[in-house]
């Protein structure tokens, strides 16, 4: 019966209108329009009946402007994140690239001693390492699920390859890091993304730990048939401000050089494992906590054997989130 709501602008004064249960309340001026325009062209229709109609198209015309506003919020959020993006990514590439020139210059001078020439080297080679790795991050950001190559590996093996890669950065090679884990915990994973995530998450524990006397410390077993890895150190803890944007990208925090997606990064290469992680507070130390789900199957011991079918993911048995935690589930 009749025909479409008009999306005229709501405004003026409302008319009584009849209702559903019979009775007559107010209606705004474009339902008006609609019931001269379609309705009283119509024979027969009972008060109920129009009102009923009238709803309709209420609710009709609600929805295409909750819609509009929607889209309208929508696009303005892509927008502001295009342009966080863009000047996170602005100012750390020229960051970089101003020490990298300006230390370059300063290599061209003909007096300088080979420490100064050394020191120098070491700052242009910082440069170019962190512009790198901003680069890096970011394809490892825009990469799916289906970039992942699982292969059954040693969980040992990555941690230690994970602890010699900090100990390479120049802040932290004699940071001293306690590594608790089984020789033969072994499971189906990426090695070379796990292995990006163990040292993003090493690497802020070291930066929070003390300078003098802090711990940092990973472990990892396996429980309930998952592989649970936790990196935790005795910092200062994480800082109330970004608690709850904590794995937003470009979020960071008292970082001098921070590109804010170390943890963004951790987050989607373990959500894209079909795993978790969660960050907790507890006994003075903040703990990460990543957990792998488990295989459908026993693999094989010898990881060579190509005739071997790559196990598919099980979901992580998860537990409740503790009171002083921020879980952030794959799934």
């Amino acid at each position: 019966r009749g025909g479409s709501a008009p999306r005229g602008v709501w405004g003026g004064a409302p008319t009584l209108l009849p209702s559903v249960d019979g009775t007559r309340r107010l209606r705004q001026p474009a339902l008006v329009a609609y019931w001269q325009k379609h309705l009283l062209a119509i024979e027969g229709l009972t008060p109920p009946e129009i009102g009923h109609l009238l709803d309709v198209a209420e609710n009709y015309v609600l929805l295409n402007r909750s819609g509009k506003t929607q889209r309208d919020l929508l696009e303005s959020e892509q927008l502001a994140t295009i342009g966080r993006m863009a000047s996170s990514i602005s100012h750390d590439l020229r960051h970089s690239l101003a020490a990298i020139v300006a230390n370059s210059e300063f290599l061209c001078d003909s007096h300088l001693t080979p420490a100064q020439r050394e020191e120098l080297y070491q700052e242009v080679r910082s440069g170019v390492n962190l512009m790198t790795d901003l680069i890096d991050s970011l394809l490892e950001f825009a990469r799916t699920r289906e970039s992942l190559t699982p292969a059954y590996a040693n969980v040992a093996e990555t941690i230690q390859r994970s602890v010699q890669a900090v100990r390479l950065h120049p802040r932290h090679h004699n940071r001293s890091i306690d590594v608790m884990c089984g020789v033969q915990l072994s499971g189906w994973f990426d090695q070379r993304k796990l292995e990006r995530a163990l040292y993003n998450l090493l690497l802020n524990a070291c930066e929070a730990a003390p300078p003098l006397g802090g711990t940092v410390e990973i472990t990892a077993a396996e429980v309930a048939g998952s592989i649970t890895i936790s990196v935790a150190d005795d910092g200062p803890g994480i800082a109330e401000s970004i608690r709850e944007r904590l794995f937003h990208p470009f979020v960071s925090y008292g970082k001098e050089n921070g590109t804010g997606l170390g943890l963004a990064v951790v987050q989607k290469i373990v959500q894209d494992h079909g795993g978790e992680i969660v960050v907790e507070r507890t006994q003075g130390r903040t703990v990460f906590r990543i957990v792998l789900p488990g295989r459908v199957q026993d693999a094989p011991r010898d990881a060579s054997d190509s005739g071997a079918e790559i196990p598919s993911f099980v979901p992580v048995q998860r537990d409740d989130a503790r009171q002083n935690s921020i879980s952030h589930p794959g799934r």
